[in-house]
């Protein structure tokens, strides 16, 4: 079979086009903001790939089609003409699969298995910085900005390696001896005023979604001498 004939163009985009359909769909509906440089990209469409097509042609083979060589390959879209259903089959088992991955990567299951594996060798290491670590549980947090503490629901917050913002549901301010309500739905700091961060309660340790000015207890210093 030549290098450029057809078939060997069709094979090809039967092989890389399911992988970079997978990786693409797992980016959009995983959220993923990070630019994935051309070699990452193409790695993980040829790693989706070696999952997708060996799926396609096994159910293929299952139902009674045979796969002796790559020109077989190609020809099980055109049999007998062109088969678009088959087409549309390998082309939702790619979206499938990067959904798939979508999904791991929302729920963070490398993280999960990764504190899995640690608590069963008895070691605590982790990738991330403490920045995108420590807040990845955080459910109750305080701020210490220039002006005052703040405290509320964290909503939001920056990824790792960018400007360092944090987003606090319903927020309340520290006026020497009690929080007092600010009236607010959500309250935005950035990391020019940001000096310090308390996690009060994780969401996983019985953190509670009372009203942060009655939660917490007492601001024990407020120029940060009480930091963990």
């Amino acid at each position: 079979m030549p290098a450029l004939s057809p078939e060997n163009v069709l094979l090809s985009l039967i092989v890389v086009a399911p992988g970079f359909i997978a990786v693409y769909t797992a980016i959009i509906f995983g959220g993923l903001k990070e630019s994935l440089s051309d070699g990452r990209l193409l790695g993980a469409s040829i790693a989706a790939a070696f999952i997708i097509d060996p799926l396609f042609f096994w159910g293929y083979t299952l139902f009674g089609g045979e796969i002796a060589d790559p020109t077989a390959a190609v020809g099980l879209f055109f049999e007998g003409g062109f088969r678009p259903e088959r087409v549309l089959i390998l082309t939702l088992l790619s979206v499938g699969v990067g959904i798939s991955g979508a999904v791991a990567v929302s729920g963070d299951f490398t993280y999960i298995a990764r504190e899995a594996l640690q608590r069963q060798f008895d070691v605590n290491s982790h990738p991330h910085q403490p920045w995108e670590g420590s807040l990845k549980t955080a459910n109750l947090v305080r701020v210490l900005t220039t002006e005052s503490w703040f405290q509320g629901y964290i909503a939001e917050w920056s990824e790792s390696g960018n400007e360092r913002q944090i987003t606090l549901d319903y927020p309340a301010e520290w006026d020497g001896e009690n929080w007092s309500e600010m009236g607010l739905a959500k309250m935005i700091f950035f990391e020019e005023d940001i000096k310090q961060i308390h996690v009060v309660n994780e969401v996983n340790h019985g953190g509670s979604r009372a009203h942060p000015a009655g939660d917490g207890g007492d601001e024990e210093d407020d120029d940060g001498s009480d930091s963990q």
